[in-house]
């Protein structure tokens, strides 16, 4: 229910002014057009808050403003908590926004000084231009609604002929349901460097092909595989509901240990092998010939992957066993949620503290594998503008005191900063950041002095 304009928190009988001014009349409609611009009550909070500030930038006014903004913010929250997805619940909210901007018009005019009288060369358009252009102070841009990310839904679960087409299709369809969620992308952001090979969507076809090569044959010749296909009509299975039924019937551990078995076979040993220039055996790494056809696969010009060893061989066995897609996504959602209340706040967030999107990625490394966590910080680089290279960098320090340990702790994190050319996309970045800094402070300043000089603001200042 949308609490009506007598419930108390605004000023009563702010209505009963009279009719509005030709100038309160004019603002009132612009307004009205905004609001009914809002594609939805994200972005409708944040025109309502935009309107607000603009409307009462006078010192005088913050008082009243900052009440106003709070009573707000508590109400799209209370709605947000209660489902915002309803058209009835988006149009009674965008009623009651005009209400509260009639109000604000209504109980201060001085928002909106009267319109200067057209002369025979110009329309009243171009007069009430004119006006504006005297008074307006430049806009700091602000987001409307969530960040713009693009997910990828898990893939959808088919029906297989046998139980050795079930198996191979089960284990594509799991490895998919963890690759699509590092997909993610924000289609308002480019970013210079290469994708990290989890990040990309065309690393999924090349893994899958090195496990239908190389894993599942291993796999499959092993005794065990008799035990998981039982007697049961796998046919009437899904991909999904095949993991479910293992689990239901206690043979998911036993899957999983022919996967880690099959991975561990690819590893490079150390062996005593004799110099054959100077005749003294010393330890070597010795890698299989099939090792190699893997590495040939896997790589791509198209994203950024070591060579494969054992480090690589781990995360590749994680993928199936150790990455849980409902748990990721949640802790995306925390990400990003705290990502825009400490660096991009919307109207209807709370400000968060500084460092409090540092403290959520290491709770990451808390909750999560190392591995894991690693590629959850990428993802936060490649989707959430305003997240830097030189974030990145400074976080890498809470992972260790010298690059030699960082390097143990977070190769993938200290590997994607090592890359060419990130000095220069660091210099850019900064620069823009600085750049940014210095124009909210100088909006601000041109506020305060607005303000002070009780400069009469009936100038729109937001975006159309």
């Amino acid at each position: 229910m949308v609490p009506s304009l007598e419930e108390g928190w605004i000023e009563s009988g702010a209505m009963a002014g009279g009719a509005l001014s030709p100038a309160q009349a004019r603002l009132y409609a612009e307004c009205c057009q905004l609001v009914d611009r809002a594609r939805d009550v994200s972005a409708l909070a944040q025109v309502t808050g935009t309107m607000l500030g603009d409307l009462l930038r006078r010192v005088d006014d913050h008082a009243y403003r900052d009440k106003m903004q709070g009573k707000v913010r508590e109400f799209f929250q209370l709605q947000a908590r209660n489902g915002m997805a309803s058209e009835a619940v988006a149009a009674s909210l965008k009623h009651f926004v005009k209400q509260v901007v009639l109000l604000v018009i209504t109980n201060h005019p001085h928002v909106a000084p009267p319109l200067p009288e057209a002369d025979a060369s110009g329309t009243e358009e171009d007069t009430l231009a004119a006006s504006r252009e005297a008074t307006e102070i430049p806009e700091i841009e602000q987001p409307l609604g969530p960040t713009a990310i693009k997910g990828v839904p898990p893939p959808e679960a088919k029906i297989c002929d046998s139980f050795s087409e079930l198996l191979i299709e089960a284990i594509c369809w799991r490895i998919d349901t963890v690759a699509t969620f590092f997909h993610r992308a924000n289609p308002d952001l480019i970013r210079e460097m290469r994708r990290p090979f989890l990040l990309s969507p065309d690393f999924p076809a090349r893994f899958k092909e090195v496990v239908r090569r190389f894993i599942i044959p291993l796999m499959t010749s092993s005794r065990s595989m008799q035990v998981l296909e039982g007697g049961r009509d796998w046919r009437a299975v899904d991909t999904a509901a095949f993991w479910e039924i293992l689990e239901e019937e206690g043979k998911l551990d036993r899957l999983n240990k022919l996967w880690d078995a099959a991975w561990e076979n690819y590893k490079l040993v150390r062996e005593w092998r004799r110099d054959p220039k100077t005749q003294m055996r010393r330890e070597v790494w010795v890698r299989k010939p099939e090792l190699v056809d893997m590495r040939e696969v896997l790589a791509s010009p198209d994203y950024d992957i070591p060579s494969v060893k054992n480090e690589q061989i781990e995360l590749f066995r994680a993928l199936l066993t150790d990455f849980d897609r409902v748990d990721m996504e949640n802790a995306w959602t925390k990400l990003r949620q705290t990502y825009e209340q400490e660096m991009d706040q919307r109207i209807y967030q709370e400000k968060a503290r500084d460092g409090a999107l540092r403290d959520s990625l290491l709770k990451c490394f808390d909750d999560f594998p190392d591995r894991l966590s690693e590629f959850l910080a990428l993802l936060c680089y490649f989707t959430l503008p305003k997240l830097s290279i030189s974030f990145l960098m400074k976080f890498t320090h809470n992972k260790g005191t010298n690059d030699d340990e960082r390097n143990r702790k977070i190769p993938y994190l200290m590997r994607f900063l090592a890359q060419d050319g990130v000095a220069a996309v660091k210099s850019i970045e900064d620069g823009e950041e600085d750049k940014r800094q210095r124009a909210i402070a100088d909006y601000r300043a041109r506020l305060r002095e607005a303000g002070n000089a009780k400069v009469p603001t009936g100038a729109m200042g937001w975006k159309k």
